[in-house]
């Protein structure tokens, strides 16, 4: 993570997947360890794809990822929207519906 850093994920991505496929074969898909060096990948690809898009957009990488996240995230009426529908006002769930009549 070092190279990610340091401004260079694109020579960080080669050892990071050697260490993910690594800890995958000795400790397992679901070890912690596993899924650590899996995200560590999954966050250096974005790096890359940042500074990439950055580059042809003339702007910083931090600002071309905020934009990417941006245009992905739903708006705060979608959420609304999908908390309201799935809980009461108090923010908990429903209760179940009475049985008895």
């Amino acid at each position: 993570m070092c190279l990610r850093d340091m401004g260079r994920p694109g020579e960080a991505m080669p050892l990071l997947q050697s260490a993910a496929a690594g800890h995958e074969r000795t400790l397992g898909r679901e070890h912690p360890a596993t899924r650590i060096s899996k995200s560590n990948c999954h966050d250096t690809r974005m790096a890359v794809w940042a500074r990439r898009e950055a580059a042809q957009a003339g702007t910083s990488p931090a600002q071309a990822a905020l934009t990417a996240l941006a245009a992905s995230s739903p708006t705060s009426d979608e959420t609304a929207i999908s908390i309201g529908s799935s809980s009461s006002a108090s923010g908990l769930p429903h209760p179940p519906p009475s049985t008895t009549a």
